[in-house]
């Protein structure tokens, strides 16, 4: 707590939540370019789609080719340490409760 405020995300508890968050949040940000390169040509008639990034060509399709893949491999990478992170919890658990 400083200034008598709680901040969650210098909470003890928020540390081993982060890698999940940061996995979830890279492979929605794949999904969502993927699905917008998908829907392009529509999105590009779309009275209000029209002005999302790729739509409008704010973004680059080949930067988006490039970022879907590196936001998926850090994805699983980032779904795997938390993996561990809740393996070691649950191991810890066990060991205890013995």
């Amino acid at each position: 707590m400083r200034g008598g405020l709680w901040d969650p995300c210098n909470s003890p508890a928020a540390g081993p939540s982060r890698p999940s968050f940061l996995a979830f949040s890279a492979c929605a940000s794949g999904a969502y370019l993927m699905n917008d390169l998908f829907d392009l040509a529509a999105d590009r008639e779309h009275p209000t789609k029209r002005h999302r990034a790729l739509a409008a060509g704010d973004l680059k399709i080949s930067s988006a080719l490039l970022a879907i893949p590196a936001l998926w491999t850090f994805a699983v990478a980032a779904g795997l340490y938390s993996l561990r992170i809740g393996a070691g919890a649950v191991a810890a658990g066990v060991v205890l409760s013995e």
